[in-house]
């Protein structure tokens, strides 16, 4: 049987390998982690802007609610008959209803539309992560 020998030559050569390779390995790494954190970063920044766009949205919306039932109520005032006052505030109620729900829709797609711009980042680092695994596979 064979025996191997080492000699300090190949000692150094093969922990200068290591290290190396450990070295490059802890650089990738860090670059990784770098990445992933300016995703987040990225992802908070579009939804902080996105729910600042949301909320000035909303406040708009009721902002415009405060002034149309004020306008009804001066209407209501005005009416000189029960029928009238119904009409009226038929009228008022179908209005604000269709409104309100014109408003929602708009607020639930901004709000899709928010998310899917924040996951952007997110869904770019996990595919990252997804093809650095796959190139380790191969490579082992």
């Amino acid at each position: 049987m064979a025996k191997d020998t080492y000699t300090a030559a190949s000692f150094d050569a093969f922990f200068k390998k290591g290290f190396e390779n450990a070295s490059k390995n802890f650089e990738d790494m860090s670059a990784f982690a770098k990445d992933n954190v300016d995703a987040l970063m990225a992802s908070a920044n579009v939804t902080a802007k996105g729910s600042e766009e949301i909320v000035s949205e909303m406040f708009a919306f009721a902002k415009k609610s405060m002034e149309d039932s004020a306008a009804i109520s001066k209407n209501l005032t005005g009416v000189k008959s029960v029928e009238d006052f119904v009409a009226v505030q038929a009228d008022f109620t179908k209005t604000s209803m269709e409104s309100f729900i014109a408003e929602m829709t708009k607020l639930s797609d901004m709000m899709v539309d928010t998310s899917k711009k924040a996951f952007e980042p997110i869904n770019a680092r996990v595919a990252a992560a997804g093809d650095m695994i796959n190139a380790a596979t191969k490579a082992a």
